[in-house]
């Protein structure tokens, strides 16, 4: 069999030249390259769920998700989040945007912030990180329920807390422990349910790196007198853009005290070249917004994707460049006519079809000898 394979390879380099044989060795694994940069950037795009809430939302990819990251010196309450929900259902209302199903809601928001509290169970009393969360955060950051269920910031009772696995076992000893309580500031806390907190070098050095804890925005703010930090909404966007001019036409805040984001296109290749351009200033910090965790491991993301989408135009490049040199050299020898391109195309044709008609037969002769041996 070896021996068949090696005069096959030589009969073919004789007939076809080394050279030839070399430049289209290289074609061939160059374009399984760009295939598989392809393949990795799609899976890089899809490993944030924090980043996909546009298409959780929608696979119509008609809407956009947009992220507002507010410095302390903002000012955001949630008296300031029910101006801008007011402003943008206004503004919607105006341009006759409505919700494709009756009674559905025209967006989807939620908001949030950071701090540090003190929690006690009748065994023990920690310290630990708190996201202060409202509206549909968990929708927008789908962590992973070990135990319990969710809660909201629309919930009437206010007094809820979801847990990491670190924090259970050291106030309880144990994860299953949705419907416990907690005292938090002096209150009483029910235990919605337990978490896995993702945890690596990564999640560490974005600022993931203790236990943390959720709670409504409402009970930290009374604690630690907080601002809201974080933004979220996802809304229509019926062309390219319209999301986020929105979002700048209702802001509420200086534009040296707040930086947008819109997630649902962070990863496009034009997005990507744009950091590509931008990766010097993206460097330096000039400004006093703390990003929350999940918005630096999708910076982190950006910068590896960029570099994943660079190898790629650059192998596609060579590869347009040398076949495309290669076709006006053909076309120049041979002063082709459009007859000529038809008899190429039907060749091609043909060869699909020859290809077609031997798999359908192997199939065939493969289901022919199933078939065989199961009646015998």
């Amino acid at each position: 069999m070896m021996k068949k394979v090696f005069f096959w390879i030589k009969e073919r380099l004789e007939r076809i030249g080394l050279l030839k044989c070399i430049i289209m060795c290289l074609t061939v694994c160059m374009l399984i390259a760009v295939g598989v940069l392809g393949i990795v950037l799609q899976v890089g795009k899809n490993s944030l769920p924090d980043q996909l809430m546009a298409e959780r939302w929608s696979d119509k990819k008609d809407v956009a998700q947009i992220s507002c990251f507010y410095s302390e010196d903002a000012f955001m309450t949630e008296q300031s989040i029910e101006e801008m929900r007011y402003l943008l259902s206004k503004k919607l209302q105006e341009l006759a945007i409505e919700p494709n199903v009756e009674g559905a809601r025209l967006y989807i928001d939620a908001y949030s912030t950071q701090g540090t509290i003190s929690i006690q169970s009748d065994k023990k009393s920690i310290q630990a990180n708190a996201i202060g969360i409202g509206g549909d955060y968990f929708m927008f950051h789908p962590v992973e329920l070990i135990s319990g269920m969710y809660f909201t910031g629309n919930d009437l009772m206010q007094d809820a807390v979801l847990l990491d696995e670190e924090a259970a076992w050291q106030l309880f000893g144990a994860n299953d422990i949705a419907g416990k309580t907690v005292t938090i500031g002096g209150l009483p806390y029910r235990v919605a349910g337990v978490y896995a907190r993702e945890q690596g070098e990564l999640e560490t050095l974005a600022g993931s790196k203790d236990t943390t804890v959720y709670v409504s925005y409402g009970a930290l703010s009374a604690l630690n007198a907080s601002t809201i930090t974080c933004y979220e909404v996802v809304m229509p966007n019926p062309v390219e853009g319209f999301a986020m001019d929105r979002m700048l036409e209702i802001n509420l805040s200086s534009e040296e005290t707040v930086k947008m984001v819109e997630n649902s296109r962070r990863f496009s290749y034009i997005a990507l070249y744009t950091v590509w351009k931008e990766r010097a200033a993206r460097t330096m910090k000039t400004d006093d917004i703390e990003l929350p965790f999940w918005e630096n491991l999708a910076r982190y993301k950006e910068g590896q994707l960029m570099e994943v989408a660079l190898w790629q135009a650059v192998l596609a490049g060579i590869l347009l460049i040398y076949w495309g040199i290669q076709g006006m050299i053909w076309m120049i020898n041979h002063k082709p006519t459009a007859q000529t391109f038809v008899r190429i195309w039907e060749f091609i044709q043909d060869k699909i079809r020859l290809l077609i008609k031997k798999i359908k037969s192997r199939k065939s002769a493969q289901k022919a000898l199933e078939q065989k041996e199961y009646i015998e």
